[in-house]
């Protein structure tokens, strides 16, 4: 038990080590601390397809023109202090949600508050969940009864 806590001790008071890049320990997969996930997108065998972009290169004077666009952008949003907001959401899922695609599965509503340099807060107030009629309740075995007054 001493080890351990002289070993944690050790761990704590060690500075990472950073380079031009930032730091050099690998990321991992946290749910399974499988391999670093960004290798997962290659293909792992000659079957698999890499799935090509479905539109051309930008243009030279394409690509200037977003790049221009999105510098006006981040000059003009890099102005503002506070901003605040409501907001409405809607989630569409024909899979686990109602088969008409007209129809959303989950309605939200809440708002959304930003702060200048870094402060931001998006916050679901209510939200309405689709359940298919006849669907068994997800009501706890384990919860006490309800009480009628």
């Amino acid at each position: 038990m001493r080890a351990l806590k002289t070993r944690l001790r050790w761990l704590w008071s060690q500075k990472p080590q950073r380079n031009a890049t930032g730091p050099q320990r690998e990321i991992r997969n946290v749910l399974n601390d499988g391999p670093d996930p960004r290798t997962q997108l290659l293909p792992r065998t000659s079957d698999d397809k890499i799935i090509p972009c479905p539109w051309d290169p930008l243009t030279r004077q394409e690509q200037q023109q977003l790049d221009q666009l999105m510098q006006t952008w981040e000059q003009h949003s890099s102005k503002i202090e506070r901003y605040r907001c409501k907001f409405e959401r809607w989630e569409y899922d024909p899979i686990f949600g109602p088969k008409d695609p007209t129809k959303a599965k989950t309605y939200g509503q809440g708002s959304l508050m930003y702060s200048a340099p870094d402060k931001g807060l998006f916050k679901v107030e209510s939200l309405k969940v689709y359940v298919a009629a006849g669907a068994d309740s997800d009501e706890d075995d384990d919860a006490p009864p309800a009480q009628s007054a």
